[in-house]
């Protein structure tokens, strides 16, 4: 499931993940990608960071860091609702997944 995921935020954004760069384009794509895969598997944040070659802090600061730029920047809110389009989720769940409160309960969730 990770590489499905991965596939479809790269797909979606036109990125590479494994890019080592801080290019505002490619941070958004971890963040969304770390966000999808925490609130669908049973992952560590150590094993997160590793899969996309950071650290479980960088994981931490990804989850609070989604739910401020769904709230405040609208392109990030329409990259992240792509990326879960491309994933083959319906509006309602779309819409479920971009709330506040839900994405809130996958950031402190502990795993």
């Amino acid at each position: 499931m990770l590489e499905e995921i991965k596939k479809a935020v790269e797909q979606t954004l036109k990125i590479n993940l494994d890019t080592v760069s801080r290019r505002r384009d490619l941070v958004e794509g971890r963040i969304i990608f770390s966000v999808l895969v925490l609130s669908t598997e049973k992952i560590t944040l150590a094993a997160l960071g590793d899969y996309i070659n950071k650290d479980h802090t960088s994981i931490i600061h990804y989850k609070k860091e989604a739910v401020n730029l769904t709230k405040y920047n609208k392109n990030f809110r329409q990259k992240f609702k792509n990326c879960l389009q491309k994933l083959g989720k319906n509006n309602e769940k779309i819409e479920q997944i971009l709330t506040l409160d839900f994405l809130k309960k996958v950031t402190k969730k502990k795993v």
